[in-house]
């Protein structure tokens, strides 16, 4: 299995992105791509091009998938639904307070 082959132009234009934060921002921002194990969830929510919602419900697509498939335990998946929702909107709210600063 090879890894994706990436532009040098993309490496170099992601690490200006990250270079040009503060250590808050990069603080917060892990927080949320470790709740969605998605770098670019969470980059698309914290430039306002997904809204907190929609960011879960793509990562947990798999999931819903199941769910739909097999049912769904009302109380378990919507309760790991919100805590997914609170975690990712924690992250992005303390990304969006160190950028205040």
């Amino acid at each position: 299995m090879f890894p994706p082959t990436l532009a040098a132009n993309s490496v170099a234009t992601m690490r200006q992105y990250f270079l040009s934060r503060n250590w808050c921002w990069l603080l917060g921002c892990k927080f949320a791509v470790d709740s969605l194990n998605s770098v670019l969830l969470t980059l698309a929510a914290c430039e306002h091009r997904l809204d907190v919602t929609e960011a879960v419900d793509l990562a947990t697509l798999e999931r819903q998938f199941q769910a739909n498939r097999w049912g769904r335990i009302e109380w378990a998946h919507d309760l790991e639904e919100q805590e997914l929702s609170c975690r990712v909107s924690a992250g992005l709210l303390f990304a969006k307070f160190a950028c205040l600063e």
